[in-house]
């Protein structure tokens, strides 16, 4: 295992680009969507959750996310998600901070400009119009309503077959592109999106690193350092100036 010391962002790196996935949301008491206890590793609720749910089972999808939003209110920040946002105080415009994330936590804690690659769970949009995203902290026992045309309101997620935001692949894309350094933290670097973001950060001559609970099952050549562990815990001595 690598020497657990600050990775040097201020001095031996500039421009810092950070992908979060569930892993960094865990100490705050929230669940992981794979694996043992995982969310979608319920076949009815990965059914829910699907972009073809919305005609029928729309009702379902908002007894599922007002639990889930409930539950992200209760709980607060952990230690990882404070380490980047004072990472981001004290390196401005140098570290940028994207998530898979929809729980709204990289915020609470102070992260700004954060990439919401999944959309937010505390946000709601129209099935139907153009009007705005909202934020939103309600849980609903009814089917909520469109106030500009009536039509059913959803989460502003993004669900199974649907594309991630435009966006925000846009943005993300911008961030990568300038990057001297990566980190993936609490999600495999194997899987979509963050074997792409990898990729795009390591053909930018970035220095890739891997920050999760479990190492990777397999050598990624596109990965030049993995640090095994807590988010909670590695983050704040990575970061640290």
């Amino acid at each position: 295992m690598n020497t657990i010391s600050p990775l040097g962002i201020g001095t031996k790196y500039h421009r810092a680009v950070i992908l979060t996935g569930a892993g960094v949301s865990v100490a705050s008491g929230l669940p992981t969507y794979r694996g043992p206890g995982g969310l979608w590793e319920n076949d009815e609720l990965a059914k829910i959750v699907h972009a073809e749910s919305i005609p029928t089972r729309l009702p379902e999808l908002w007894k599922l996310y007002s639990e889930r939003r409930a539950t992200a209110l209760s709980v607060g920040p952990n230690a990882a998600h404070l380490a980047l946002a004072e990472a981001q105080k004290r390196w401005p415009g140098s570290v940028t901070v994207i998530t898979q994330n929809v729980d709204n936590l990289h915020q609470r804690a102070g992260s700004e400009n954060v990439i919401e690659l999944h959309g937010s769970g505390l946000r709601t949009r129209c099935t139907q119009c153009n009007l705005p995203p909202f934020y939103d902290e309600a849980s609903y026992d009814t089917l909520p309503l469109c106030p500009a045309c009536g039509a059913p309101l959803r989460p502003d997620v993004v669900l199974f077959g649907e594309t991630l935001p435009e966006q925000a692949i846009v943005q993300a894309a911008a961030a990568l592109r300038g990057c001297d350094l990566f980190l993936v933290v609490g999600t495999s670097s194997v899987v979509i999106p963050a074997a792409y973001l990898l990729l795009d950060a390591y053909d930018a001559g970035a220095h890739c690193v891997s920050v999760n609970i479990e190492p990777s099952r397999h050598e990624n050549p596109y990965l030049h350092d993995e640090f095994v562990g807590r988010a909670e815990e590695l983050l704040p001595v990575l970061l640290a100036p």
